[in-house]
């Protein structure tokens, strides 16, 4: 919660940058990153509104949770070929992002990854991709029956295809304007925290195919 600190250049041989590092630093502008760094732990910059996009290494292995959560300056979604699973609220809030491309490199990832990314017009996942597929916009399993992620300023209205049978954790996390969601019967399962900070959803209608809704 350092208010002064506005640069940092870490030097080469530093391997980890730990949980909560650089927290609500608001004057934290630019940080310089070693080719040493793989991993980058939960909330390491959660809060840094103006810290500028890094550049993040190649051999970064894991990007924890939270960890670039309300980085307002953040503008576009550049990820190093080493990382392989992108974990949730990584870019929460990061209002700058519009458009996210999903390398083939990223094998998994969690909802929530962009909750409250209001901006966001457009995801994209390369080609061939091994583990997850785009359908209208929208970021499912590779067999379509598990919706992983939602973009949360894309639709006022949504139906969710009648393939889906599990609503995945957190998939419409932050999803502030969505005010209506349709589920298909078939549907099995409502993961945990699904519609959080869903703020204008008003209601959403259970099927009876459902057999577990979690917290």
């Amino acid at each position: 919660t350092n208010r002064r600190i506005r640069q940092v250049r870490l030097a080469e041989g530093i391997e980890d940058i730990g949980s909560y590092a650089f927290k609500w630093c608001p004057e934290l502008r630019t940080i310089q990153l070693p080719s040493s760094l793989r991993i980058i732990w939960p909330w390491a910059f959660h809060g840094c509104p103006n810290l500028e996009q890094p550049v993040l290494p190649e051999g970064l292995t894991r990007l924890g949770e939270g960890a670039f959560a309300e980085c307002l300056r953040f503008t576009r979604f550049e990820i190093p070929s080493s990382l392989g699973f992108l974990e949730r609220y990584a870019f929460q809030n990061c209002k700058g992002i519009r458009e996210v491309t999903i390398p083939a490199t990223v094998d998994s990832m969690e909802g929530g990854v962009f909750a409250g990314c209001t901006q966001l017009e457009a995801f994209r996942i390369a080609e061939p991709h091994p583990t997850l597929r785009v359908v209208d916009g929208v970021i499912f399993g590779k067999n379509g029956t598990r919706l992983v992620h939602f973009p949360p300023g894309r639709y006022l209205a949504y139906q969710v295809p009648e393939t889906t049978r599990i609503i995945g954790a957190r998939a419409f996390y932050g999803c502030h304007n969505l005010l209506e969601v349709t589920l298909p019967e078939g549907l099995r399962t409502i993961e945990t925290q699904s519609f959080i900070q869903c703020h204008s959803l008003e209601s959403v209608d259970v099927p009876a195919s459902v057999e577990h809704v979690m917290d």
